[in-house]
C-alpha cells in the first residue's frame, strides 16, 4: 500500500520549496525567451531564403517551420 503524502510536512521542507522556486523560474524564463527565440528563428529562415534566392537555388517547400511549430505545440 502506498504511503499518503503529508502536505503539512512539505510546508517546512526547504528542498521542496527550492524545487518549486526552480520550476517557477524555468517557466518564467521559458515564457520570456519564447518570443525572442521565435523571432530569431524567423530571422534565420528569412536569411536562408534570401541566400538561396541570391544563388538561384530552389527554396524549401516542405514547410519545415510549420512542422516544427506543430511539434512544439504538443
Amino acid at each position: 500500500m502506498e504511503q499518503a503524502l503529508d502536505l503539512d510536512s512539505l510546508k517546512n521542507d526547504a528542498e521542496f520549496w527550492n524545487f518549486v522556486s526552480v520550476q517557477v523560474a524555468l517557466c518564467v524564463a521559458g515564457e520570456a525567451l519564447g518570443t525572442y527565440a521565435d523571432d530569431k528563428v524567423r530571422d534565420v529562415h528569412v536569411a536562408v531564403l534570401a541566400t538561396l534566392t541570391s544563388y538561384n537555388l530552389p527554396t524549401c517547400h516542405k514547410h519545415c517551420s510549420e512542422q516544427l511549430k506543430k511539434q512544439f505545440k504538443r
